[in-house]
């Protein structure tokens, strides 16, 4: 038994090894509807001990509409005590019949409980707990989880080493099976600022890395192929043959899969390097892609910035976006303009001393066609373009006719500039000639946070202090496009644009088609008006997220939304502030591979060291993906050990709780075989 917790510790290890990261969720391009239903959560499972007290949550629900949810939690008998819950003026609470004193049924808008298990729960008994949530049009959900009753700590800890055992060995069954027919076509796909000698290079590493692997049935991606027609389907009853020449500029995975049929491949392995220049990976089945239709849905991503300029672009706050799809950001971290580029570069623009005075607050930006910078100094007072490094003063203190306190600002295709004076609020029109006219006269609207031009010229604002969006009529009149007087508003998707409720819309923004874009600071939402004049929902909404790789846009909660401009595609970019981010939201395909990889921020390497920075990610990546397709690769003794060390240490840097039982029991068992070979006789006093 001196043995035993050692040989504990190395079993425990095995349960960490192989973990995999799950497919991307994406969910389908919004379809209209009156109202969607919640999502109830429950949460996980709970294993505890009797006596013990446990969290009760539902704060992973939620609602895409942005509903208030009522929380219905069903218990089992003998679980709670009627005066053991704390209630809330809006709660409601049953008991269960026969039993006045046990509760059955909590209706209440809170979202978290407590809850004190009976001294009486029997161990191994296993209760069922029932969460239903409702938004304030009935629509509801169901989730539940499951409270086991377990033995006290010390002995859960051999249970859990037990389950460890038995889900490593269910695993050790199922993994690294081989498809030993599948034959793989790599494919290059887009490559950005690449040259077609790198993408070569980078088709060949990929190659000799398959083959080093042991795996023979790979094609040489960059082997002379004849201009000849192949047969990509054989002819039957009821279709034609289908035949196709093979694509040496392939940039789908559908023209991927047709080139791999040609070159007799099963599967293809493309990589692509996209508009932001993430480097993708894409492993899939070549005969049943092209069987199925792609799906496409609303998706958001953090915009992929050189991490060694992170820093710079701090409390992002104004935006614009060029001809290119390239970033102008104001940041107030240093009250500087950068330009953040589809290759992941970071520029610095405008900094310190303009003219005769520093850059203060730079609090409006916007791009001519030409590519001038048109920039709005909100405490300066003034408004000027940068274009080549040199600057233009429009406007400023010094003017006959002056500005008061510009903010969001706008250029039209004559070179006019549109402003909204925060000041005195009102809006003005600045002539390239620097004569200024008011469009809008004060205090016809109040508390306005933005100002856009629609592309038949139309001039539009957003005041964040009366929730609602107007198109300007005349210096004295306005009508509204969206949103109903506080309080009264509808809430929901596919609602008339004009009945719904907005919560403080800090931004608007039109796309190449002519449709709105609605950007609420409070609530987190980036909405749109149709052309049926139907308001809906694209993205936020949801839970908190940690910005890695790509996640469903309306799964996702934007807090503190700064300002939205929308790019070619529509891309539509939203900074934020106080979380030091810039994401964006657009149309992508659903995945439908049977693996994938991305590296978001690739192109530093690429900058420093050319596509060999790239090397070790490739040799890292290429075998995850491929997993289960490539040979098992026999590991020496030194690189065993080495993983062996590795996982142990990151193991028990997850379970530090469990690391400290072990120690203490490790201890005890040294101590005691020390103290029977009469070399010491004091118990040990760690960890007291």
């Amino acid at each position: 038994m001196r043995y035993y917790y050692i040989v504990l510790i190395l079993l425990l290890l095995g349960n960490n090894y192989g973990h995999s990261q799950g497919a991307q969720q994406f969910g389908k391009i919004f379809k209209k509807s009156e109202n969607q239903p919640p999502v109830a959560d429950a949460g996980d499972d709970i294993k505890a001990a009797p006596g013990s007290t446990i969290t009760i949550s539902g704060k992973k629900s939620g609602d895409p509409n942005g509903d208030v949810l009522q929380f219905e939690w069903l218990l089992p008998p003998s679980l709670m005590a009627k005066e053991n819950y704390t209630y809330d003026d809006t709660d409601t609470v049953k008991t269960h019949k026969g039993n006045n004193r046990s509760i059955n049924v909590i209706k209440t808008y809170t979202e978290t409980f407590l809850l004190d298990l009976p001294e009486s729960l029997s161990i191994g008994s296993k209760h069922v707990i029932k969460l239903t949530v409702k938004d304030k049009k009935g629509l509801s959900s169901t989730d539940s989880f499951q409270l086991e009753v377990i033995k006290p700590k010390e002995e859960v800890l051999e249970d859990e080493i037990a389950e460890s055992l038995e889900v490593e060995q269910s695993q050790n069954k199922t993994k690294n099976k081989i498809d030993k027919g599948a034959v793989i076509s790599i494919q290059s796909l887009t490559i950005g600022d690449l040259v077609p000698m790198q993408a070569e290079a980078i088709n060949d590493m990929i190659y000799q890395l398959i083959k080093s692997s042991g795996m023979e049935n790979v094609v040489d991606p960059n082997q002379y192929r004849p201009d000849t027609v192949y047969t990509i389907k054989e002819a039957d009853s009821l279709n034609p043959e289908l035949t196709s020449v093979y694509d040496r500029d392939c940039k789908t995975d559908s023209c991927a899969a047709q080139n791999a049929l040609m070159d007799k491949a099963t599967h293809v392995l493309s990589w692509s390097l996209n508009r932001h220049h993430s480097l993708s990976f894409h492993f899939f089945d070549a005969k049943e892609y092209l069987k199925q239709l792609p799906n496409y849905s609303w998706s958001i991503f953090s915009v992929p910035i050189d991490p060694n300029n992170l820093d710079k672009i701090k409390f992002p706050k104004a935006l614009a976006v060029d001809i290119n799809g390239d970033l102008i950001v104001a940041s107030a971290n240093t009250n500087s303009i950068y330009r953040v580029g589809l290759d992941q570069k970071v520029e610095e623009l405008i900094l310190g001393k303009v003219y005769n005075a520093n850059l203060i607050n730079p609090s409006g930006l916007d791009i001519g066609s030409d590519g001038t910078i048109y920039v709005s100094d909100r405490d300066n007072n003034r408004i000027f373009s940068m274009s080549n490094g040199k600057y233009k003063m429009i406007v400023d203190r010094s003017s006959s006719v002056k500005v008061d306190s510009p903010t969001s600002l706008r250029v039209l295709k004559n070179g006019s500039v549109i402003v909204l004076s925060e000041g005195n609020q009102s809006v003005q029109l600045i002539t390239p000639n620097g004569r200024v006219s008011t469009i809008l006269n004060p205090q016809v609207v109040e508390g306005m946070s933005d100002v856009a031009v629609d592309n038949e010229g139309n001039y539009f604002i957003a005041s964040s202090y009366s929730n609602q969006i107007f198109r300007i009529i005349d210096k004295n009149k306005v009508v509204v496009v969206a949103g109903a007087k506080k309080g009264t508003g509808l809430r929901g998707n596919g609602i008339p644009a004009i009945q719904a409720e907005l919560f403080v819309p800090v931004a608007i923004d039109f796309d190449a088609t002519n449709k709105m874009y609605i950007a609420e600071k409070e609530r987190g939402l980036i909405r749109y008006i149709e052309k049926d004049s139907l308001l809906y929902t694209i993205a936020g909404g949801g839970f908190s997220w940690d910005g890695v790789g790509y996640a469903r846009s309306m799964d996702v909660k934007l807090d503190n939304i700064s300002n939205m401009r929308v790019g070619a595609g529509p891309s539509i970019y939203i900074s934020q502030m106080l979380g030091h981010s810039i994401k964006s939201v657009s149309i992508t395909e659903e995945p439908s591979w049977l693996a994938d990889h991305i590296y978001m921020s690739p192109m530093h390497l690429v900058h420093a060291s050319g596509i060999s920075g790239l090397e070790s990610h490739i040799r890292e990546t290429v075998p995850k993906v491929l997993k289960g397709y490539l040979p098992k690769k026999k590991k020496s003794f030194r690189k065993r050990f080495k993983d062996f060390n590795k996982n142990i240490a990151e193991y028990f840097k997850e379970r530090p709780l469990l690391f400290a039982v072990l120690l203490l029991f490790g201890s005890q068992a040294t101590s005691s075989a020390l103290s029977n070979a009469g070399s010491l006789d004091t118990p040990p006093d760690f960890p007291f």
